[in-house]
């Protein structure tokens, strides 16, 4: 590092939530510690937001970068084998939005499980519904048997939640030997099908996971529950929509989308059964704050030469 003590920070864009307010304090506490300079300068540290792409065209003109950090979860939008072979260090927060993309998980599920797109249409018309219960059918999540499709850090909570509320808990990730976590068994993405009912996704988007939920895949499926708040290319929009009134599909719940804004919203009126919501998932009031607690720890371990967490 050419100024070990006080490296040069740059942010490469702000998400949508972060306002002026945010950065400005982000800046005055990082200030002790870095010299910061404006958006999109060449510096040792970047840090970036989930839609800033940051690759070899990037990279270009750029001879001060030693370390590039996402404040998000994923890391997609970073070539990271490339910036590696150049000897760039790369790292990603995702214990800012973890619980936040969990509870959000669990809610899809809860409102499918207990029925409530049922009761709030009864209770409209004015129809007390308790006599039909039977036949609406609220169940547990220990009734289900849930498939977690990617077991890192959202993934392995996810198993840690529904243990506790006493689901069945299988996992699917090629980098995960999924024998060495506790109350999860391993099933591969062809055997979902016939072996769970309920696939909550936690995985990033490459080649091997694209458009994973497509018409083959459901051909095989019965009153399937899915729940995506990963990211929006895993499945095939219109076959799943295909799949909801063939009922392959008994309930479709999104937060991330193939295309953000997403276009055709409007979609959520053809069945109860569906759930959209703005690629929200991650948000919580103290995002902005720990957000810039991160970073401040992130620094401090940068100048002390201490391990990097969650580096890639």
């Amino acid at each position: 590092m050419s100024t070990i003590l006080r490296p040069t920070f740059s942010r490469w864009g702000r998400s949508v939530y972060e306002t002026d307010e945010d950065i400005t304090l982000e800046e005055q506490q990082l200030s002790v510690w870095v010299d910061i300079l404006p958006a999109y300068a060449d510096a040792e540290i970047i840090v970036l937001h989930s839609k800033q792409v940051f690759g070899s065209k990037e990279l270009q003109g750029l001879s001060s970068v030693r370390l590039v950090v996402t404040t998000t979860s994923g890391w997609e939008h970073m070539d990271v084998d490339y910036l590696k072979s150049k000897g760039i260090r790369c790292l990603r927060m995702p214990l800012i939005r973890r619980d936040a993309v969990v509870e959000s998980i669990l809610a899809m599920l809860l409102h499918h499980n207990r029925r409530q797109s049922q009761f709030l249409q009864d209770a409209h018309s004015g129809f007390w519904s308790r006599g039909s219960l039977h036949s609406i059918l609220p169940h547990r999540i220990q009734d289900q048997r849930i498939a977690i499709v990617g077991l890192g850090v959202i993934g392995k909570r996810l198993v840690e939640v529904l243990h506790t509320l006493g689901g069945t808990v299988f996992g699917c990730d090629p980098n995960v030997d999924v024998q060495d976590l506790e109350n999860v068994e391993a099933v591969e993405w062809i055997d979902i099908p016939t072996t769970c009912n309920v696939v909550l996704f936690a995985c990033s988007h490459n080649d091997s996971s694209h458009m994973i939920v497509n018409s083959d895949w459901l051909m095989r499926c019965k009153e399937m529950v899915l729940i995506n708040c990963a990211r929006g290319k895993l499945i095939d929009f219109t076959a799943v929509m295909k799949a909801l009134h063939a009922g392959q599909c008994s309930f479709l719940g999104l937060d991330v989308f193939p295309t953000e804004p997403f276009p055709h919203l409007n979609r959520i009126s053809e069945s109860p059964n569906i759930v959209f919501t703005p690629h929200s998932a991650g948000y919580h009031p103290r995002l902005a704050v720990q957000i810039r607690n991160g970073l401040l720890d992130v620094v401090q371990d940068w100048i002390d030469c201490s391990p990097l967490p969650f580096e890639l």
